[in-house]
């Protein structure tokens, strides 16, 4: 489990990079990573100052800075 942590925000970080801003669902969906490591990975890369999260309405979205 571990492993999984700590190779989540890189993942992410990938992600968005290719990608630009999106969904927190649309990241899910593509990368079939569970909500626990997209959220981990995501908090992690805010805390880092990485990313920006901004709610639209009842979703959550993410870009890189």
């Amino acid at each position: 489990m571990m492993n999984e942590v700590c190779k989540a925000p890189g993942q992410v970080w990938e992600y968005l990079s290719g990608k630009g801003e999106c969904s927190v669902s649309k990241i899910k969906k593509e990368t079939k990573m569970p909500d626990s490591l997209i959220y981990i990975g995501l908090g992690w890369l805010a805390k880092e100052e990485k990313v920006v999260l901004r709610r639209d309405g009842g979703t959550i979205r993410a870009a890189l800075k």
